[in-house]
Formats: structure tokens, C-alpha cells, sequence
């Protein structure tokens, strides 16, 4: 005996796989996409953290130089030292504003859910 509903046949005994495997399987795409989103996160928030207590414009500068040379390494042209340097400073900058910004949003975020 087969149930018929319009446009879905069901033969009983047949595994209906649709709701939980579903699931599952957005639950699969998705995770390296979040996983990779809180990682980059907390390493924003732990270069501010670290800008807390030392020289901004050092370790900015320390970074810049420090990214340039693993590019340098890995085949990026000589040529672009320069560029390269800028580049660099400036997403370290970036990187630093969006740290603060997490870590003031974190600390109000754990102060609220302390108090209240």
C-alpha cells in the first residue's frame, strides 16, 4: 500500500532521510565557513589584546615587517619590498581597529551578561 500526497510518494518501510541528513549536511557546509570566522576573530582580538600593553606604532611595524619577510620568502619579488611593507602596515592597522572593536563588544557583552 502506498500513500500518495501531491508531488511526494511514500512506500512504508522506505527511509525518509529528508529532515536530519539535511540538516547534517547544511550543518557540513557551513562549519569551516564559521570555524574560520571565530578563529580570525580571536586572532583579532588577541593582537589588541597584546597592543594593550606595547606600542602601537612598534608593533604594527614589527607585524608589517614580519608578514613582508614570509611573503619575501615564499617567492614574492624583491622589487615589491616596498609595496609589499605598506600593504602590510596598513592591514596591520586594520587589523588592530577590528581587534579593539571585538574586544570593547566582548567586554560589554560579558560585563551585561555578569550584572544582569
Amino acid at each position: 500500500m502506498t500513500l500518495t500526497k501531491p508531488g511526494f510518494v511514500w512506500i512504508p518501510g522506505m527511509r525518509n532521510p529528508a529532515p536530519l541528513s539535511r540538516m547534517w549536511f547544511y550543518v557540513r557546509i557551513v562549519a569551516p565557513a564559521v570555524w574560520f570566522v571565530i578563529v580570525a576573530a580571536f586572532e583579532c582580538v588577541a593582537v589588541a589584546v597584546v597592543t594593550f600593553w606595547s606600542n602601537v606604532p612598534e608593533r604594527i611595524d614589527d607585524i608589517a615587517v614580519l608578514w613582508k619577510m614570509e611573503a619575501v620568502n615564499r617567492g614574492w619579488p624583491l622589487s615589491w619590498d616596498v609595496q609589499l611593507y605598506w600593504f602590510f602596515y596598513f592591514l596591520a592597522w586594520i587589523m588592530f581597529i577590528i581587534g579593539w572593536i571585538l574586544t570593547s563588544y566582548l567586554t560589554v557583552f560579558l560585563v551585561h551578561w555578569l550584572i544582569f
